[in-house]
């Protein structure tokens, strides 16, 4: 069990927060702000600096999570908010305490799924996750959510990565960085290359391939993914995919020079891993280069550094392709449904490919379906235009 304290900084009004976390449920414990906008400067600074120092003795957090300044005003203002703040660290390390920053677009990402939500967004996220009767304040709103971002970034990564104590179950890159491994949770919905996951309260924006998208339930069902979590000065991104391998394979690409996560997710949704090792093995950089955002040179490239690293896959990699393949080909004739025909074409010009070319594609592949007497879904029209795009 431990007692965080979430703190909003500011010169004129500053929101605190506090929650326990116990085992994997979070306990509110209270919250508000400490209001000094009718004082001189000078004595906002005392005030902000007395009232924290009031709290930590009241309360006995056990740790700190402060939220990181956006400069978006004045130089001015820039200052005596860094002013304030340095007023907030001194009374927190005064008493011994730990402190933790995050910057606004992660607090956001981790309670909301998008680091561009508003405030209200997150007052009613905070307000649902710890199960309050009544929606707080803005700023002391904000503090529970700088909280609860730290302890759902921090001491649950820790957690996964430590769970089992064994080597093989540390969640652990080469540099010894926590990493989640996988994440299970119910699926809020899912669009072209993102889903948004609840994983016991909190919503994952996780990105992924088509491959992986084809194959998960319903919205509303229980799913769970094989993940990777890129960590970046400005964001922590979560990419899933539905089968290791895959995963294996995304690692691999991203590795490679000149290949970064959208490119390597592009490929995952244009080819397998079976296709791809066939057009390794046959020095086809043409199939290659008509997935989005791969030119000639990338393409020859990919060819070369791929060519013994995928030797071992395309035997592995066969049988349970083509039971995949078996298993989701669809039977009965329908109409063409304008919803599956306008998902279809919005998934592809979310890969990359441009709207006339989507249109085409699409449209080749509903007209080849209907022939074939197969169900017009988006999933399966999606698979055959980037067959046919990429063959």
């Amino acid at each position: 069990m431990s007692v965080i304290l979430g703190i909003d900084p500011g010169s004129r009004v500053c929101g605190y927060g506090l929650i326990k976390a116990v085992g994997n449920k979070l306990e509110y414990i209270s919250s508000g702000c400490i209001r000094v906008e009718h004082l001189p400067f000078m004595d906002r600074l005392q005030n902000i600096h007395a009232g924290i120092s009031e709290i930590i003795k009241k309360y006995q957090p056990d740790e700190v999570a402060l939220e990181e300044i956006f400069v978006g005003k004045s130089a001015v203002s820039a200052l005596k908010l860094g002013q304030a703040r340095g007023a907030v660290i001194v009374a927190c390390t005064n008493q011994g305490l730990s402190i933790h920053e995050y910057p606004p677009n992660q607090i956001k990402k981790a309670l909301v799924g998008r680091g561009r939500a508003e405030k209200s967004q997150m007052q009613h996220m905070v307000t649902s996750i710890l199960a309050l009767s009544s929606m707080p304040q803005k700023d002391a709103a904000d503090a529970l959510c700088v909280a609860v971002c730290h302890v759902h970034t921090r001491a649950s990564l820790i957690k996964m990565g430590a769970g089992q104590g064994s080597r093989n179950s540390r969640l652990q890159d080469d540099d010894g960085r926590i990493m989640i491994g996988r994440i299970r949770g119910k699926l809020l919905d899912k669009q072209a290359n993102q889903i948004l996951l609840d994983v016991n309260g909190l919503a994952y924006e996780i990105e992924v391939p088509m491959s992986t998208l084809f194959q998960l339930p319903e919205v509303g069902k229980e799913t769970s993914l094989h993940t990777h979590l890129v960590v970046r000065e400005d964001a922590q991104l979560l990419y899933g995919f539905y089968e290791a391998h895959e995963r294996t394979l995304f690692r691999l690409l991203i590795r490679l020079n000149g290949v970064g996560p959208k490119m390597a997710l592009g490929i995952l949704s244009g080819l397998n891993i079976r296709e791809l090792a066939d057009c390794v093995h046959r020095n086809d950089h043409h199939a290659l280069v008509r997935l989005p955002g791969v030119g000639k040179k990338t393409a020859e490239r990919l060819i070369i550094e791929l060519r013994d690293k995928l030797e071992d896959w395309y035997q592995e990699t066969d049988a349970g392709h083509s039971a995949a393949q078996e298993g989701s080909t669809a039977t009965g004739v329908s109409q063409m449904s304008s919803t599956s025909y306008r998902e279809a074409e919005g998934a592809l010009i979310a890969l990359g490919y441009k709207p006339q070319d989507a249109s085409r594609a699409v449209s080749q592949a509903a007209l080849k379906l209907e022939a074939e007497g197969l169900a017009l879904e988006t999933g399966i029209m999606v698979r055959m235009a980037l067959k046919g795009m990429t063959s």
